[in-house]
């Protein structure tokens, strides 16, 4: 039987809430403390409220993918102040993370499988968007109501691709002038 084929998981075994194991889990990681950070603020956002509480065993993937639905269904306040509707990509970044915490108790030994990685459960796909191009004009006219201090920097972010984040770390030992490249640290 199971045992033979080393698949046996003893039925007493994943007793443990999610969240408690879950937290123990994060503890465990050698990640950055910005990544624990993440991953702490993704479960506590969006898997803690739906199976914080439950057995670690008694997740389903019938719970996983009615999980799922509910988060396609659930409003935001988006930072302009309108409702808008959860990101696909925020859905599959918290299905994502509830699947690495549950592989971990398959690994411990806590589970038979993995319910958030069974092929009936899928995260949503996120639409690409077509991305516009400015004109060179729009950008010398965004360059000229920037403030002087920041003014080549908005050329830099628009002509390299920058994004604000890279072009405010870009460093003067960032550039090779020669080469007429840089790199962002």
């Amino acid at each position: 039987g199971d045992c033979d084929r080393g698949t046996w998981v003893d039925p007493e075994a994943g007793r443990e809430s999610f969240k408690t194991y879950a937290n123990r889990w994060i503890e465990s990681q050698s990640d950055q403390a910005s990544t624990r950070y993440s991953y702490r603020s993704y479960l506590r956002h969006y898997v803690y409220p739906t199976f914080g509480r439950t057995q670690v065993r008694q997740i389903a993937p019938s719970d996983v993918r009615a999980w799922i639905s509910s988060l396609e269904k659930r409003r935001v306040i988006a930072k302009d102040g309108t409702p808008r509707l959860l990101a696909p990509r925020t859905i599959g970044q918290a299905h994502r993370l509830l699947g690495m915490v549950l592989e971990a108790a398959v690994d411990d030994g806590l589970l038979p499988k993995n319910a958030a990685r069974v092929k009936s459960v899928k995260s949503p796909k996120a639409s690409k968007k077509q991305i516009e191009i400015w004109t060179p004009d729009q950008v010398l006219s965004v360059r000229d109501e920037v403030v002087d201090r920041y003014r080549e920097l908005a050329l830099i972010m628009a002509c390299a691709g920058f994004r604000q984040g890279g072009a405010f770390g870009l460093a003067v030992e960032d550039v090779d002038f020669l080469r007429h490249e840089s790199q962002v640290r």
